[in-house]
């Protein structure tokens, strides 16, 4: 059965498209999806055999399919050959096949992009179309095939279009199509037929034709010069032979097309003259050895082995260039050299001396291998492991290295050959395991590529600025954008095109821009001079130039030019693109074009302004949109994917390959004698495993394997020992494994592998160890003793190093010893190994066509977003790899901030041909272009960028000159050293002076020397990292706020050791630390530059460049201090002299700053950072001494913050007295209060010991004195200062109560003295009621007696029996329930109770029925009222016994024996049906499918998992949801539980999120409530003010714990953070071990984890947790055991920032509650639908539709759901645990119910159909046993079965008025039995069969809603009631008058059949026709008597 799928299940005819679906590895997510290495059958069978393969090929008519498990995340859409089918699928020869005329056509109809994808994947058959003669290739297919050509030239994509078009263009076809036209003008009328579609539509097809020419000449002119100029000649002398000869009319406009064409070939030529003439001008001085534009961009070995010059020729700084040609050439040669200079070198140097650790230019990494093939959001590669061998890899190490995009180079050979390849992927949880991800370029995936063991070369140079950038230069044409100012330096004074003179400026001005006098003064503006004339400029110059000096205002102009254009362009002008050469300056300068417009869109994703990022970001705006190749990316990666399994599998060393991939892909080469082994795996497993030959396993276990033999020996007792070797047990053991009695473990069958045998050995021990039963562990033991045989000898082959292929396809297989089995599978193993290699190769090249189109979709989804924006901002290399988007896009305004530091090339390419304006704006003399070749920058000014070759010619430029940031001291540095002039704005000479340093600027000088980071290939300088971090501390202390302050290095090493330093002082944690060359354009009020370069050799590296040394000394405005070693600088630079110059008139450099105290004003000198403990309050050594309120003195040191008196405790003892002259004990700061006792008078009288500060009037008097209560006259003792009303009685209450108890309370007279309320708790005592024995009452006395209730035995008077009842009750009363002691009139005893009536004997005895069996009934009763259930002795018509009980009916309905299936079977399989189906009518093929047990086997579209349903359960229709195990990890961190299906639906495990306060109870996938407790996060510095869900605002405190360990020792843990138990000195072994890098350090702090208790180092952690991937959502994890951290304070800031996006990411998964409760309304609506009285009726006899609508009201889920729906608040509040997608499915299956009512509705209104019913009750039981979601191919099946369904009702009445009436003609007797086959069919009913079936209706003579009218009107005419209307055995309709109750029997007009009935009995043969009147019953039935009776009751 041949594959009748398209592209992996993608475009062929019979297959359907998958859908892309974001889970596991390819759902955003992030980390790499590499192979998996564990299980060990990822490879399933393949629909053909590896002769029908085509090359490279996988199309329609190509049956190539792998698939795998571990890829079902991906859509598929093959289907395979059923598993049972007989037939083979026939070979065929794909080396001439071509694009036939059906499928040109319906490509025809397809976009441009669909038709340019199945060109390029059908490669092979596009190639013989091409080559196919005249004669061959019929006119119809030309005109389909150049309709196909116009809309590829439509499509967007050059590369690939450029390919298809070039093909098309030298190929043969042309020559075919040259002969078509010139056939063309004398077709015969005859013939026109052939070429219908021509003359069918004849402008349609030149239309196509002008199409192609135009494409051809734009993208290819140089083959259009060879190929066109003689056809355009043809199609003139064409058109003009049809207007003549064919007299076809034609507009002029079609010849003048064609003159249009010859034009441009005519002037293509004369260019191409001329570019050939300049060429070889220029050669004369300097001959060019080849064009530039067929140079590959990376270089091949000998370019990097070569010892001779490159051809390079210098950057033209002043003047023009020749030409375009010549610019490009220049331009294009320069970039690259730029990045292979390096890498040569790198490489010629390892030749040389290949044992240095570290070589200029790049990273040699030794033993690198190719694993295995990976993925990675969507792009494959191959899984590289770099340095096999070492263990641990330090993460900081890889900080520069392997970055995405990276460029590699691969060699075995010592660099004698070599290949390339970029990163894909270099994830921490990848670059931890030493491994990256790399798209290898142009090689092909082979054996030998993953055998070999490589040296792997990184370059420094970042290839990702150079490759875009090369091939943009290479397709840039001769109409360079501006090519007048860039390539000949001319002067443009010219308005840009699109601009209109009147612009309104400043909200405003109406300005002229032509006019200068018209403009308003540069004050009106806010302008200084040089800004007014910049702005000016820039409106009214199509290219200008503006440079800026630091402070001058460069960006601020910038935005008003921006500005003013946004609010005066027209919308056809925008968006302008704006290009920044840093992410920072780009995040600048969109920030302040927001309060212009918001409709902005920044691209890329390194944006660190948080509104940028989420509001504006072209991700986060990019629409929701299917890129319509996902499908065609997922399967052939799912195809790769499985091959990469194959091999693996192969390749492996504990799995065996499946025998049906064996079988499927080497079935040409395997012998039919020997595919007896492939019958199942299990026959495969055991012909391997030898258990055909036990005694040979046995022998070859002892003499190979003795360790194996012992092991099963040493199991079994002596007597088992001698059982097995007499050969017979084991025998039995290998060979019995159809083990049914309970033993509860079978070996893996789909599993042969050591993995599962060794698992069912452990799963074996534990039943073992549990089982009691001593039959069931001798069974189990059995298996084990077998396995364990089997586990050994399979382990033994497997690990084979000497893998023997030997050929034994000649022999018996089951003759085979043991070796020469396993050689003949090695043998097959190595056919399947190189069959999988190539079939890599041919997907690998199809992958990257598919993966171009697949981002070409992406970009057109964002040019639609793009297009309406007003402005685009991105970086200059993101603008480089972009520049087919930004082509398309054509911005007709480019504004370049920071263009002095943009390479050249970089602004050339991305000015596209319709650019009109461009504005670059920045400052040379501040930074260069950085260049990879110090020679390339040096001696061909590389490093000059466009911006300075224009100022340095004096062209199209204007210069800022008033600077506005920095104090004229500071500008005084940097003019006239760099800058000639430069102004100071009157504004920076009132800035006031930097406090606590008497100098607002200085330069700390020194002599400490640097230090070499080799891993970051960068230096520090401790000694200036110390100095300038406590600097920056003792600026905060001064009062001055953290980001008021920024400390700057020069080097990368010196930054990040910074960066350490600054983690351990709080205050600093909101300083900025930056390298210098990433703060270019930024300012702050103080900076802090640390210079590094200190040493004896006098080198300062770029220190000597004086745009850097720009930049360092322009960025402070207030202050700025800097330390270096100014010998060093001075020496080796004019430039430093100048600046120390300066510096020494100014009387600022020295060895020490000097700090000034504020308070005392004295200088300390500060030399080391140690110094700073002089001032380590931020003043000087001196005691503070101010005085406070109280009067006293500071007594602290001196300290700045003199607010800090408010808050200061005083010490000192206080001074001040009490008004009786008592001294106050207390300190100062504590409130006084005189504590002296004395002796004071009450107001009462009373004399009391106080302390003095109370005061007698006021307090309490606390003498006891005796008072008497006025109520109740008792005398009682209380304190004085109580009012006597509020004093309780103590005495006793001795009333007497009504009941004559006395009171038990204290005396009362206050609260119910009369005792109303009081309850007397004593015995009652009395009588109780009813007693007859003086029973006393036990409740107590305030309660009411009851009856009494004590039992006593009482005497009955009539039966004389005796019973224990209730004292009050009488005996007589009470049912006697004691055996009746009578006897019966049969003798037996009554065995009814005493109270009852003696009846009938219940005593059961043996009595013989009328049949002749013997049953036991009651006594009393007739055996033959009882039903006997012996076994019938009957034989039944057919010969079989009769299986039913004696009492039931005997027919041939009872037969259950199974027979062969008489009827036809519509599956193809033989298999056997009950007896009492064999009499069934037509239908039964349909009836029978059931029984079919046959396995599916066919692969399931959603997962590509194998179906596990019966054929007669499916019938390869519709399939049950896969039930394997999904195993995915969710978003929430647990493993997927559920069965495999289309995605995974909400988490249902208990949620582990927790904090101190509570836990969540929900689901885990059920979103969490955020706690509202405040947060407990807090130590003495800091304190979180924030709840607990919420971010915390405190920072981790970094100090160090002040704590001390039981051994004496400090804590080596943190402020705020759990104390550890580690101590170094005390517990070495305890210690925890290296791991980042840093634990060895004595200062190195660590944190416990308490998830997982593990002890790490707090910096490297600190670094993990920071460096989490971005767009990964995901808790960080341990590093030492992976366990998720989610409960450790320290990190809780991330922890509850990945909580966030998780919930989020929950949210869109579970839906919110009103979400769900629309949904649960639409449902509530479905379920009422199924709820109507006429569904009930048409359904009243359909068991199963009451089965599946029972089922649907009686789910717990659907009712609980209405039910709370009922209540909206409650609602709303209430968290449900059903998900929005639970409750799709459950209204998408009522939906489905409601479908399938209404057709089965429709059908009872016009015929009536035994095929509709039993399809009907089909699809009920497929809705009844779906338990769980659907999965969509379970829906999409579904679809086409209710389609079927309706067109089987429409069939039926068709079929009724075509045979039973006798009507139609031929035509419809023709079409019916072709209906009949397409609707009856086994097959799926898709949209192509739909299609046909509904053309087949449509061509019948008559209309089906015809029928029903003609019937309508029949009824009406006859005039009778509904039921009176029947039909013949035929199908004929009659009608019965009257009461409608047959009495005579007549015979059938059409067909002579005997019609009607006696005595109102229908006859059997005849029945109802509902389908003429409706009816649901017949006039005269019970039925309709029993409503008739029914009626007349109610009235």
């Amino acid at each position: 059965m041949e594959h009748r799928g398209g592209f992996a299940g993608g475009g062929g005819r019979g297959g359907r498209g998958g859908r892309s679906r974001p889970r596991g590895a390819f759902a955003g997510r992030s980390r790499p999806y590499p192979w998996p290495h564990h299980h060990p059958h990822h490879s399933l069978p393949i629909s053909e055999n590896v002769s029908g393969m085509s090359d490279g090929v996988i199309g329609p008519q190509s049956s190539f399919q792998l698939t795998s498990k571990s890829s079902r995340s991906r859509p598929r859409g093959s289907h395979h050959a059923t598993r049972g089918s007989s037939s083979a699928p026939a070979k065929r020869d794909f080396s001439e096949v071509t694009i036939g005329y059906r499928e040109l056509l319906e490509l025809s109809e397809k976009d441009g992009t669909e038709i340019l994808l199945r060109f390029t994947q059908q490669n092979l058959k596009f190639a013989n179309t091409l080559r196919k003669s005249a004669e061959a290739l019929k006119p119809d297919l030309i005109v389909l095939f150049m309709k196909c050509v116009s809309k590829v030239c439509e499509v967007a994509f050059d590369e690939s279009k450029s390919s298809i078009l070039g093909k098309i263009s030298q190929s043969e076809f042309m020559a075919t199509l040259e002969r078509y036209f010139l056939d063309l003008p004398y077709v015969k009328i005859n013939d026109k037929q052939s070429n219908s579609l021509f003359w069918y539509d004849c402008d349609d097809f030149w239309i196509n034709v002008f199409k192609f020419y135009n494409c051809v000449i734009s993208l290819m002119p140089s083959i259009a010069l060879d190929t066109l100029p003689r056809l355009v000649d043809v199609n003139k002398l064409t058109i003009q032979g049809l207007r003549d000869h064919q007299k076809e009319r034609f507009q002029d406009e079609l010849l003048e097309n064609f003159d249009d064409i010859q034009i441009r070939l005519v002037l293509l030529k004369e260019e191409a003259a001329a570019k050939l003439e300049t060429r070889k001008a220029s050669e004369e001085d300097t001959p060019v050895p080849d064009d530039f534009k067929s140079k590959p961009i990376l270089p091949d070995i000998s370019e990097l082995r070569s010892k001779h010059s490159v051809f390079l020729r210098p950057n033209i700084i002043e003047g023009a260039y020749n030409s375009v040609e010549h610019y490009l050439d220049v331009q294009f040669r320069l970039m690259r050299e730029d990045y292979i200079s390096p890498m040569r070198d790198a490489i010629m140097s390892y030749i040389k001396d290949p044992t240095q650790r570290r070589y200029n230019g790049g990273r040699f990494y030794r033993n690198t291998v190719f694993k295995h093939l990976a993925i990675s959001k969507k792009r494959v590669g191959v899984l590289v492991a770099f340095n096999q061998g070492q263990r641990r890899w330090n993460l900081k190490a890889f900080i520069k290295r392997f970055l995405f995009g990276s460029l590699l180079c691969f060699t075995k050979d010592d660099f004698n050959t070599c290949f390339f390849g970029t990163i894909v992927d270099r994830s921490e949880n990848l670059l931890s395991q030493g491994t990256v991800i790399v798209d290898l370029e142009n090689v092909e995936l082979s054996d030998e590529l993953f055998s070999e063991t490589y040296i792997m070369f990184e370059s420094d140079v970042f290839y990702l600025q150079y490759g875009p950038v090369l091939k943009a230069l290479q397709s840039i044409g001769e109409n360079l954008p501006m090519k007048n100012c860039i390539v000949n330096m001319q002067v443009s004074e010219n308005l840009p095109s699109y601009i209109k003179e009147r612009y309104v400026i400043n909200d405003n001005f109406i300005v002229d821009l032509t006019m200068d006098e018209a403009w308003p003064t540069a004050e009106t503006l806010g302008f200084d001079e040089s800004q007014y004339n910049a702005y000016k400029m820039a409106l009214t110059r199509e290219f200008v130039t503006i440079q800026g000096p630091p402070g001058t205002g460069k960006t601020y102009i910038g935005l008003k030019i921006v500005e003013t254009l946004l609010k005066n362009i027209s919308e056809a002008e925008k968006p302008i693109l704006v290009m920044c050469y840093t992410n920072h300056a780009l995040d600048q300068f969109l920030s302040g074009i927001l309060p212009t417009t918001e409709n902005l869109v920044r691209i890329g994703g390194q944006s660190k302004n948080e509104a940028l990022a989420k509001r504006y970001n072209l991700h986060s705006l990019r629409e929701r949109h299917h890129n319509s190749h996902s499908r065609q990316l997922y399967d052939v990666i799912g195809q790769m994917e499985a091959a990469q399994n194959v091999i693996f599998n192969i390749d492996s060393d504990f799995c065996v390959v499946n025998c049906d991939v064996v079988l499927h892909y080497l079935k040409s080469i395997i012998k039919e004698f020997h595919s007896k082994i492939f019958k199942s795996h299990d026959h495969f497993r055991e012909w391997l495993l030898m258990t055909d030959k036990p005694k040979e396993v046995l022998i070859y276990l002892k003499e190979n394997l003795q360790e194996c033999y012992q092991a099963v020996i040493n199991t079994m007792t002596q007597d088992r020992i001698d059982d097995l070797i007499k050969l017979k047990d084991f025998e039995n053991l290998l060979a019995d494994e159809d083990d049914e009695d309970g033993c509860g473990i079978k070996t893996e069958q789909d599993n042969f592998s050591l993995f599962y045998m060794a698992k069912a050995i452990q799963k074996l021990d534990l039943l073992m160890s549990k089982c009691e039963n001593e039959r069931r562990y001798y069974m189990l033991e059995n298996r084990k003793r077998l396995i364990l045989c089997q586990l050994f000898f399979l382990k033994k082959q497997l690990t084979n190093e000497r893998r023997i292929e030997v050929d034994f396809s000649d022999k018996d297989p089951y003759e085979l010893n043991a070796n020469q089995r396993w050689w003949m599978y090695w043998f097959w193993c190595g056919k399947l190994k190189r069959c999988m290699f190539q079939k890599l190769m041919e997907l690998q090249k199809i992958y990257h066509g598919v993966f171009k189109l697949f981002e070409s979709d992406n970009m057109m989804n964002d040019i639609s977003t793009l297009k309406d924006a007003d402005v685009i901002g991105l970086t200059t290399t993101a603008a480089a790899r972009l520049r087919p988007l930004l082509c398309t896009l054509s911005p007709s305004i480019v504004v370049v901030e920071e263009a002095a530091e943009v390479l050249e090339s970089h602004v050339v390419v991305n000015l596209n041909e319709h650019c009109k304006h461009v504005i670059m704006i920045g400052d040379h003399q501040q930074l260069r272009p950085m260049t990879a070749s110090y020679r390339l920058g040096k001696h061909f000014n590389m490093d000059i960028s466009l911006f300075e070759r224009m100022f340095k010619n004096g062209k199209n430029f204007c210069q800022l000159s008033v600077q506005h940031r920095m104090r004229p001291d500071f500008a005084s540095l940097i003019t006239p050293s760099i800058y000639s002039t430069l102004h100071n704005h009157p504004s920076v000479s009132d800035y006031p002076d930097i406090k606590g340093v008497s100098k607002n600027m200085f330069f700390v000088s020194h002599q400490v020397p640097e230090e070499m980071d080799e891993e970051l290939s960068s230096r520090t300088n401790i000694y200036e990292a110390n100095f300038v971090i406590r600097l920056a501390k003792y600026l905060i202390q001064q009062g001055y706020e953290a980001s008021e302050i920024t400390m700057l290095s020069t080097y990368s090493g010196q930054m990040f050791y910074m960066r350490q330093l600054k983690r351990n002082m709080e205050a600093l944690r909101d300083v900025k630390l930056c390298v210098l060359d990433n703060y270019q354009g930024e300012e702050n009020k103080i900076i802090l530059l640390t210079l590094v370069r200190s040493n004896l050799d006098n080198s300062i590296g770029f220190l000597s460049i004086a745009n850097r040394v720009c930049v360092a000394l322009s960025r402070a405005k207030e202050g700025f201090y800097i330390i270096g070693n100014m010998t060093n600088l001075t020496h080796e630079s004019e430039l430093w002299n100048k600046i120390n110059t300066t510096l020494m008139s100014q009387n600022s450099i020295g060895l020490s700053i000097p700090l000034q105290c504020q308070n005392h004003h004295i200088i300390t000198q500060v030399t080391t950072h140690d110094d700073f403990d002089k001032v380590a309050e931020g003043g000087c050594l001196n005691q503070c001494k101010v005085l406070l309120k109280c009067g006293h003195v500071c007594q602290r040191l001196c300290h700045v913050n003199l607010d800090d008196h408010e808050d200061y405790k005083c010490k000192d003892k206080c001074d001040k007295e009490c008004e009786i002259g008592h001294k106050c004990r207390l300190l100062c700061f504590q409130s006084c209060l005189c504590s002296e006792m004395l002796q004071k008078l009450f107001k009462c009288g009373h004399t009391n010991t106080v302390m003095c500060n109370v005061n007698p009037d006021t307090a309490r008097c606390f003498v006891e004195v005796t008072v008497t209560l006025p109520l109740c006259s008792h005398e009682v003792k209380a304190t004085c200062y109580m009012p006597i009303d509020e004093i309780a009685c103590s005495m006793e209450c001795v009333d007497r109560l009504p009941c004559g108890h006395a009171c038990t309370e204290l005396c009362h007279k206050r609260k119910d003295p009369e005792h109303l309320e009081y309850e007397c708790k004593i015995i009652c005592g009395r009588p109780n009621k009813n007693c007859m024995q003086d029973h006393r009452c036990q409740k107590l006395c305030y309660q009411d007696c009851e009856n009494c209730t004590i039992q006593v035995t009482k005497t009955r008077e009539n039966c004389s029996h005796s019973q224990k009842v209730a004292c009050h009750e009488d005996i007589d009363l009470v049912p006697c329930k004691k055996p009746c002691k009578r006897a019966m009139l049969c003798g037996h005893f009554c065995t009814n109770k005493c109270c009852e009536p003696c009846t009938g004997c219940l005593v059961k005895v043996a009595k013989e029925r009328s049949c002749g069996h013997s049953i036991m009934v009651p006594c009393s009763q007739d055996p033959e009222t009882v039903k006997c259930d012996k076994q019938c002795p009957r034989t039944l018509q057919c010969g079989h016994k009769c299986r039913n009980k004696c009492s039931e009916q005997c027919g041939l309905k009872a037969c259950f024996e199974q027979v062969s299936n008489p009827y036809e079977s519509l599956c193809g399989h033989d298999f056997k049906i009950l007896c009492k189906d064999t009499k069934l009518d037509s239908f039964g093929s349909m009836l029978v499918m059931e029984f079919c047990k046959e396995p599916c086997g066919m692969i399931l579209k959603d997962c590509e998992h194998i179906c596990q349903g019966t054929c007669g359960k499916c019938r390869g229709r519709l399939h049950p949801p896969c039930s394997q195990a999904c195993g995915n990890r969710l978003i929430c961190g647990h493993i997927c539980d559920d069965p495999c299906r289309e995605f995974c639906s909400m988490c249902r495990k208990p949620c582990r999120v927790f904090c101190k306060h509570s836990k969540c109870p929900f689901f885990c996938g059920v979103p969490c409530k955020p706690c509202k407790h405040p947060c407990d996060r807090k130590c003495v510095h800091s304190t979180c003010t924030k709840e607990c869900g919420e971010l915390c605002n405190r920072e981790p405190c970094s100090e160090p714990c002040k704590l001390v360990m039981k051994c004496g020792h400090k804590c080596l843990g943190l402020c705020g953070e759990q104390c550890l138990d580690i101590c170094k000195i005390c517990k070495p072994e305890e210690f925890p071990q290296v791991f980042f890098g840093d634990e060895d350090d004595e200062d190195a702090k660590f944190i416990k984890l308490l998830d997982c208790q593990h002890v790490v180092e707090v910096g490297g952690m600190d670094h993990w947790v920071d460096s989490k991937e971005s767009g990964e959502i995901a808790y960080p994890r341990c590093p030492h055991c992976n366990m998720p951290i989610m409960n450790t304070p320290r990190y809780y800031k991330v922890i509850k920032t990945t909580f966030k996006d998780i919930q989020n990411a929950k949210r869109k998964i579970y839906g919110d509650p009103k979400e769900i409760k629309a949904l649960v309304t639409k449902l509530n609506t479905e379920m009422q639908a199924l709820q109507k009285p006429n569904i009930d009726l048409v359904f009243k006899n359909v068991s199963e539709w009451k089965s599946v609508v029972m089922k649907i009201k009686n789910n717990p889920t659907i009712k609980t759901l209405l039910k709370d729906m009922q209540d909206p608040k409650k609602w709303l509040k209430k968290t449900v645990a059903w998900s929005k997608v639970d409750v799709e499915n459950y209204i998408l299956q009522t939906a489905m119910l409601n479908r399938l009512a209404n057709i089965f509705l429709k059908m009872n209104q016009m015929v009536e159909s035994k095929h509709v019913e039993v399809q009907l009750k089909f699809l009920l039981r497929v809705l009844y046993e779906c338990n769980r979601k659907m999965t969509q191919q379970q829906v999409d099946s579904f679809e086409c079965e209710l389609s079927r369904t309706n067109s089987m009702v429409r069939y039926q009445v068709a079929d009724n008025y075509i045979n039973s009436l006798q009507t139609g003609t031929a035509l419809d007797k023709k079409e019916l039995p072709r209906l009949n086959n397409l609707i009856f069919s086994n097959k799926l009913f898709d949209a192509t069969t739909k299609t046909e079936v509904e053309q087949l209706f449509k061509s019948l003579s008559f209309k089906i809603d015809d029928i029903n009218l003609e019937r309508a009107m029949i009824v009406k005419a006859v005039g009778l009631k509904q039921g009176h209307w029947f039909k013949c055995p035929n199908g004929h309709p009659y009608c019965i008058g009257e009461c409608g109750g047959a009495m005579e029997e007549s015979k059938c007009p059409e067909c002579g059949c005997k019609i009607g009935g006696t005595h109102h009995r229908l006859l059997d043969n005849n029945q109802l026709a509902p389908e003429m009147d409706r009816a649901s019953h017949a006039a005269y039935s019970d039925f309709a008597n029993e409503q008739m009776m029914v009626h007349r009751n109610f009235n």
